[in-house]
């Protein structure tokens, strides 16, 4: 009797001892080991290799082969730590190779537990072939323990070091990879019976043991939280689970939400993995003995055998989630009005304060939680670190850490969670489908049907689709339209810091409209939630719908604000006829380095060189519509430019071209005659300004935000296509304006500059005096540059002034051919003032272009501004030397401009055409002789 009961007591204990070590390892109970204890353990190993080795070497046997040894086995002992903290690098994933008997197996190799299997499909998650199929030796494996102590006292030439020497704490079998440690415990629990109560008895401990689980993710998160205390909050992700790269307003703030829920995934995938090791490896038991299955009579289908205990499992994980989802979306609640009591708490006079409760207070404020102090005591309340953990989800979210992060909750943050969220419940989803197939489990039973509550995915799913949606489409949409109201909706924006920083070395960046801040702003969060969304799906759609109306609705309005700022214009007859098709003017100023710099300030290295960029998308021009080249093809095909759009040897002649453009401008014969009413004034000049600046930063922030993280296009819609064409109207309209800007700053100097000839200081006798209209073109220059870059910014104003150091001079010329043709005389003075000229405009237009990535060309103003003073000293010098110089510069004008010369009756000759035929004669005599 007392040897039965010993015997019965035995088996009881090993019976308590297998379900406690199958419950450590499904749960993972193993990593709460002390860190500080492992250091220890570590330390005692090294000491005792040491010994080991030495001891060897006294022996005068092979130390390299003990060295090997202890290798090895440091390896198996740490590969439990490198499988504790991620379901995605467990080694059971992988089917990494095993160092206990059993032999290994791939997870990617073909797994066959039953006779359904399907043969040839790859399993990711599943136990390979070899450890289903190996045949473990327990009794072998006991006894080879047992033996190895006395085998090291008996043998003073060992070659090898056991393990029990360097690990007494590991004297007894531990396996330390959990397939191979779940494939043990089920061959144990057949060997005492008891394979038919595995079920019920996971079953219940489940919620509590996932309630465990839970409670120590919130340990590690409390102890983080304690340890970062007084740190400013990072933006990026460190490690501990967090994803990088969430662009995310609230990236720095929630930070501590995402990564307390990735550890939690990460541990969840972890529980469920081992459970659906453990169910494959028991179904292939039973399935592959007849007499097996016949001994449990629990899984009256073995191919569906724990199949409640997963389902039980994956439901309180789920409830665990939804706890702290819940929490942190909130629903119900009205962060916003909790944020506005807050604002107004924290700004409240300090006279308002009952700071004085009782003669010992000192002054200490007693506030709520929702007051100024309540976020730092929100916690007082527990009494120790424990409570503090065994909080439920939903509270350790809003009494731990919206009081340590500061952070409210909101419905937009369900954006948030729902990536890391998707590709948990999409590995769990594989997962079980991996199981069903290995083991031939038949799906299509009832029992299959609607046995899952409301998971955490669909849960977030029908917030964001109920509350979200909604709400960011009305942010977005009236948002939009409420500023598009304004009577200021485009007009620019002024601030002191022109006059703070009047230095023009200094970088000031002006601000958009009010309309395209709006319209940025309200559709930043829909834009984010793009890439947060699985693609083409109704609520993505949705969020296509929102951004597409948002956009045509300022498009409408922008359109309306562009017609009214430069119909009318004599610039804008400039750029486009009555069609609204690009003149030959606006194509030559798309060929200029200028407007290839503009682009490439407002857009991606990519798109400097895209020639559709000054072309509105649908917009037939020459009754045409455009075709753009294909998206494979290289910069140099599209554009034929080099990295600065126009090389610097075509750039004079797309100046030439320009110039051949605008003859109107350029040879004029008088003064040019423009009404007031088709010149834009300073304040006219500043919207349009404003309102460049405005389209092209807004197009391509927004750009930037339809892009996704690898840079490229969403190509997976066709309604994105939509929202492409919508962005790239607004830059179209802004390059439009931009354009507009140069070609008035053109035209104003145009016009006063041929008020030139008409001034009486060119026949002035007394005094060398400068003409009245350079005086006021200097003024316009400097007044514009200020104005220009106070609206629109730097780009806009260098773009504005580009190419005014060589129209200049060129109208300086003009000016001088004009009085050369005319009858009225000029004096030595007057030749003199028109010198003066050259070098006032050219110190103005210096001055108003030197401010900080001004599209100043300090070679061609050199060149320009030099030929045009040797034009006008033509007309001072005397015959003799004017022959002279044609003999040694012939094509430094043309024969025409020399003609020209020769005929003007200067201050110091008298002009004769025949003198330059006969020289022309001559030289061309002199030419063939030579």
């Amino acid at each position: 009797d007392k040897i039965m009961e010993q015997l019965m007591t035995r088996k009881q204990r090993a019976e308590e001892i297998l379900w406690a070590t199958l419950t450590d390892v499904l749960y993972r109970h193993g990593e709460q080991h002390d860190r500080g204890e492992e250091e220890k353990r570590r330390r005692a190993r090294m000491e005792r290799r040491a010994r080991a080795i030495e001891a060897a070497k006294a022996a005068g046997n092979n130390g390299m082969a003990t060295i090997a040894e202890v290798d090895s086995d440091e390896e198996d002992s740490h590969s439990y730590s490198h499988t504790a903290n991620s379901y995605e690098d467990d080694v059971s994933t992988k089917g990494g190779e095993s160092s206990s008997a059993g032999g290994s197996g791939s997870a990617k190799e073909i797994s066959s537990s039953g006779p359904s299997s399907g043969v040839g499909v790859q399993f990711k998650r599943m136990v390979g072939r070899a450890i289903l199929e190996s045949e473990i030796d327990l009794e072998g494996d006991e006894l080879r323990c047992l033996e190895e102590p006395a085998a090291w006292g008996s043998h003073s030439n060992y070659t090898f070091l056991p393990a029990s020497y360097l690990y007494p704490e590991q004297a007894l079998p531990r396996y330390t990879d959990p397939v191979l440690a779940l494939r043990i415990l089920v061959e144990c629990l057949t060997k005492l019976k008891r394979l038919d109560d595995v079920e019920q008895y996971l079953r219940e401990s489940i919620e509590r043991e996932i309630r465990q689980v839970a409670q120590r993710e919130q340990a590690k998160t409390l102890t983080r939280l304690e340890k970062r205390r007084g740190r400013p909050v990072q933006s990026e992700g460190d490690g501990d689970g967090n994803d990088k790269g969430e662009d995310d307003d609230d990236s720095g703030n929630l930070k501590e939400f995402r990564i307390h829920l990735n550890n939690l995934l990460k541990a969840f995938g972890g529980i469920m993995t081992r459970f659906m090791h453990l169910a494959q490896i028991l179904r292939h038991k039973i399935c592959s003995d007849s007499i097996l299955a016949r001994m449990c009579p629990s899984y009256p289908v073995p191919s569906s055998a724990l199949y409640s205990v997963i389902v039980a499992a994956e439901t309180a994980m789920q409830n665990e989630i939804k706890g702290f989802l819940s929490a942190c979306i909130a629903e119900s609640d009205k962060p916003k009005d909790k944020r506005k009591n807050r604002y107004n708490a924290m700004h409240m006079d300090q006279s308002q304060l009952d700071v004085e409760r009782g003669v010992f207070s000192l002054g200490i404020s007693s506030l709520g939680r929702d007051g100024v102090g309540g976020r730092f005591s929100a916690t007082a309340g527990f009494s120790s670190r424990a409570n503090i953990v065994e909080l439920p989800s939903n509270q350790f979210v809003n009494d731990v850490l919206f009081p340590r992060t500061n952070t409210d909750p909101e419905v937009r943050h369900a954006l948030t969670f729902r990536r890391s969220l998707s590709r948990w419940t999409h590995e769990i989803t594989e997962g079980k489908r991996e199981l069903a197939i290995c083991s031939g489990e038949d799906t299509s039973a009832p029992m299959y049907q609607n046995s899952m509550e409301e998971g955490a995915l669909h849960y977030i799913d029908t917030i964001i689709q109920r509350t979200l949606l909604p709400e960011m489409q009305d942010e977005a949409v009236n948002a939009v339209i409420h500023f598009l109201e304004r009577r200021d909706a485009f007009d620019p924006i002024l601030s002191d810091a022109f006059s703070r920083y009047p230095s023009n070395s200094v970088q000031l960046e002006a601000e958009m409209s009010v309309a395209c801040q709006a319209l940025y702003t309200s559709t930043r969060p829909i834009f984010m939630a793009l890439h947060r969304l699985p693609k083409g799906g109704d609520m993505y759609l949705s969020l296509v719908t929102m951004l597409e109306h948002a956009m045509l609705t300022f498009i409408s309005r922008m359109k309306q604000r562009v017609s009214e700022l430069i119909s009318g214009k004599t610039a804008y007859t400039l750029l486009e006829d009555e069609r609204g098709n690009p003149s030959p003017f606006s194509q030559a100023m798309d060929r200029r380095k200028a407007f290839s710099l503009l682009l490439r300030i407002y857009n991606d290295e990519d798109d400097v060189d895209d020639p559709s960029a000054s072309v509105e998308p649908s917009v037939q021009v020459g009754g045409i519509l455009p075709l753009p080249p294909p998206d494979n093809d290289t910069s140099p095909k599209k554009g034929g430019r080099s990295s600065f759009g126009i090389g610097t040897t075509n750039e004079k002649v797309s100046f030439e071209k320009e110039v051949e453009k605008i003859e109107a401008l350029t040879q004029f014969t008088g003064p040019l005659k423009f009404d007031n009413s088709n010149l834009c004034n300073d304040d006219e000049l500043m919207k349009a300004a404003c309102l460049a600046n405005s389209l092209l930063r807004v197009s391509s922030l927004l750009e930037g935000q339809l892009r996704n993280r690898a840079g490229t296009w969403e190509k997976s819609v066709s309604a994105v296509r939509d929202l492409q064409s919508a962005i790239k109207t607004i830059r179209f309209h802004g390059l439009r304006v931009a354009k507009f800007c140069r070609a008035e700053i053109l035209v104003q100097t145009a016009k006063k500059m041929s008020e030139i000839c008409m001034s009486s200081v060119l026949v002035a006798e007394d005094a060398v005096r400068l003409p009245s209209c350079v005086n006021n073109l200097g003024e316009y220059l400097t007044t514009s540059s200020d104005n220009i870059r106070e609206a629109g910014g730097n780009a806009i104003a260098a773009h504005s002034f580009s190419s005014l150091e060589q129209y200049i001079p060129l109208f300086l010329i003009q000016t001088a051919r004009i009085i050369a043709e005319g009858t009225k005389p000029i004096t030595m003075n007057g030749i003199e003032s028109l010198d003066r000229t050259g070098s006032v405009l050219y110190r103005d237009l210096k001055g108003a272009t030197s401010f900080e990535n001004s599209f100043w060309d300090e070679d061609a103003a050199a060149h320009s501004f030099e030929q045009s003073a040797v034009f006008v000293n033509l007309m001072e010098i005397s015959s003799k030397d004017l022959e002279d110089h044609y003999r040694n510069n012939p094509t430094q004008f043309s024969d025409g401009d020399y003609e020209l010369m020769f005929k003007f009756n200067g201050p110091r000759r008298r002009g004769d055409f025949r003198r330059f035929n006969l020289l022309k004669s001559k030289m061309k005599t002199e030419k063939r002789m030579g």
